[in-house]
């Protein structure tokens, strides 16, 4: 059971476990001095600190972590381990410490350096090291995507997938190049898994409408549409392609109130103004 609880967050036993130990009370409290205390009778950072108050001391508190530390030595020796179990802690412990100088340089702006630590510790299978690179290189895709690189944002997304296979934005986002790309099998295979592991995402859910309205599927696209819209009524991009399907079902009247409505949430993107003159010219309206 224990095993299995640690498998849930990415921690492959117990001593991949005990290698996120840092150190003891001792340097626990040098650390804090001075420090107003986080109790459960004064809850302050639980209730009055926002959530990225302070994600810009990440960095200075990771070198100060650091500058505390024991030696990998002097921490196996505290945990008292020995044979086998201390030769894996060192293993272990030492890929743990280069994740915190790989984190460091990244939030220092040398993602060069950082990737250079991080992405052999990540291919070892280190969890955090894994999050680490696929953040970066999600951000990374989403510039080159909005920048229209699209091969490039496509080979960062893949390479995302790589160290979290089962990340939202990156599954939508390589999914919905491959569509625009004409791959559509492999299109298929991206936003059907984004929706199977995500059936509450309306991105994810139009996504894949979008797919099968190019497959011809024009029903099931509907309901993906009209699903999306029902999970994310202020979302006007579901809106703008069920209205072109409904168009084409010679549904003018359904297709108008859908590009209308799509317009008026913001989505004003050639396909939907066209369309929707294209619904008035078929209703004789102005």
């Amino acid at each position: 059971k224990v095993a299995a609880s640690l498998a849930e967050i990415g921690v492959r036993g117990p001593i991949e476990l005990l290698s996120f130990y840092q150190f003891d009370e001792g340097e626990a409290r040098e650390f804090a001095a001075g420090a107003v205390r986080n109790t459960d009778d004064r809850p302050r950072t639980e209730f009055f600190a926002p959530r990225a108050l302070f994600s810009s001391t990440v960095g200075a508190n990771l070198e100060r972590l650091r500058a505390l530390r024991p030696s990998l030595e002097e921490r196996a020796r505290r945990l008292g381990l020995e044979g086998d179990e201390r030769s894996s802690y060192l293993a272990l412990a030492a890929a743990y410490d280069a994740v915190t100088v790989g984190e460091i340089a990244m939030l220092e702006g040398r993602a060069e350096d950082g990737l250079a630590i991080l992405v052999p510790v990540a291919d070892s299978g280190e969890t955090y090291a894994k999050y680490l690179v696929a953040d970066y290189f999600e951000k990374l895709a989403m510039q080159l995507q909005t920048s229209g690189s699209s091969g490039e944002a496509r080979a960062a997304f893949a390479t995302v997938l790589k160290y979290d296979p089962d990340r939202l934005e990156s599954l939508v986002g390589l999914g919905y190049l491959d569509l625009f790309n004409g791959n559509l099998a492999e299109a298929d295979t991206m936003l059907s898994r984004a929706v199977a592991l995500y059936p509450r995402s309306a991105g994810a859910l139009y996504r894949l409408g979008a797919l099968r309205q190019t497959q011809g599927r024009n029903d099931e696209a509907e309901r993906l549409y009209r699903d999306a819209i029902a999970r994310a009524p202020l979302l006007g991009q579901p809106r703008g392609l069920l209205g072109s399907l409904l168009l084409g079902r010679g549904d003018f009247t359904g297709a108008l109130a859908m590009f209308d409505s799509a317009v008026a949430l913001g989505d004003k993107a050639e396909g939907v103004l066209s369309g929707r003159a294209e619904a008035r010219r078929r209703l004789n309206q102005p």
